[in-house]
């Protein structure tokens, strides 16, 4: 259950940003829907790969990506998610070889939402001794990756090129693909990551106190899908070189760390 302190701090956040609450009930406010500490993994909830069966090592989303996607990765604990990587090789049933593997949970098929909502996330991010953001770790929401970007996604926090990002991908009137940007600031260790979307196709990405990003007209309508990865591709120097460098320094024996996920939905 969401605690007293935080469920007041929602509701100014709501009263704070009116622009992005709808005010369509008579007694409006954001209500959890969905939580998770990660002390174990919710079977029923998430898979520990990328679109596979349980249990199954799986290609990464994109096919200049670097690292497996393997279920190993991902360890649940008293302290929540944890998703490493590794030097340890993988080759699909393709033939396609990656050198790495790293973890992720996501919720396709098991998980769907849509907006008015808001999700938010407290990660913690792993940083180069020059403070860049290791590898590619990301938090997002996504409809469906068989028709993307169409399907729609957003990307509330990933590490592009060593830095903090937030995108939403999808299509919109012009035929032009959705916008993003970079979070100034230093988002090493633990943060909050929190997008909100409005009914209306406005977005606002929040990272602990700050607003960061804002979009309108985002045109997605399928129910989207929480998903939590920590993937692995050639290191890039900012976001218009990505893809394919669209990591940040690529480094084994890190990860990234999740203490809890929650989704709400405004009534």
């Amino acid at each position: 259950m969401v605690g007293r302190k935080l469920a007041a701090a929602l509701l100014v956040l709501a009263g704070s940003y009116a622009g992005l609450a709808p005010a369509s009930a008579a007694t409006p406010g954001w209500h959890l829907v969905f939580s998770d500490r990660f002390t174990t993994l919710r079977s029923a909830h998430w898979t520990a790969n990328w679109l596979g069966s349980p249990g199954q090592i799986t290609e990464p989303p994109n096919s200049y990506e670097l690292a497996a996607i393997d279920p190993g990765r991902a360890s649940f604990t008293k302290s929540g998610l944890g998703l490493s990587a590794r030097a340890v090789p993988w080759t699909a049933s393709d033939g396609t070889s990656f050198p790495y593997r790293s973890g992720a949970i996501t919720g396709y098929q098991k998980q769907g939402y849509l907006p008015p909502l808001m999700a938010v996330a407290r990660l913690w991010v792993q940083c180069s001794s020059q403070q860049q953001i290791a590898d590619w770790p990301s938090f997002w929401l996504v409809g469906d990756p068989y028709n993307w970007p169409q399907g729609g996604e957003i990307d509330i926090m990933e590490g592009l090129g060593g830095v903090a990002a937030w995108h939403a991908h999808f299509v919109d009137a012009n035929g032009v693909e959705g916008p993003g940007g970079v979070a100034p600031g230093n988002w090493c260790g633990w943060h909050t990551f929190r997008v909100v979307w409005n009914s209306d196709g406005r977005l606002g990405w929040q990272y602990d106190k700050t607003w960061v990003g804002h979009v309108t007209g985002y045109t997605a309508t399928t129910p989207e899908f929480p998903v939590i990865m920590y993937s692995m591709a050639p290191q890039g120097t900012g976001l218009s070189g990505c893809p394919p460098a669209c990591g940040g320094p690529v480094s084994t024996n890190t990860r990234l760390r999740a203490a809890w996920i929650r989704i709400y939905h405004w009534q």
